[in-house]
């Protein structure tokens, strides 16, 4: 599905957007060479919600989702 949004005033089409994992679509391993450096020793529970995205000159880029707005 691609949706389009304004980036500064200006529409961009994301191609592919972030998608937390689910139940049925669990995160894949984690390699054993990754530590993380939490308290714990986990994962941490939220990601950047990066998407990617094609510009009206036609380049793609991947960002953060923050700052996208839908157009009115």
């Amino acid at each position: 599905m691609r949706t389009t949004y304004l980036e500064a005033g200006r529409p961009v089409t994301v191609l592919a957007r972030w998608r937390p994992p689910s139940k049925t679509d669990p995160a894949s391993a984690c390699p054993p060479w990754l530590h993380w450096h939490g308290s714990s020793g986990t994962a941490p529970r939220t990601a950047p919600r990066n998407v990617a995205m094609r510009r009206a000159d036609g380049s793609v880029v991947v960002r953060p989702f923050r700052g996208l707005r839908k157009p009115t």
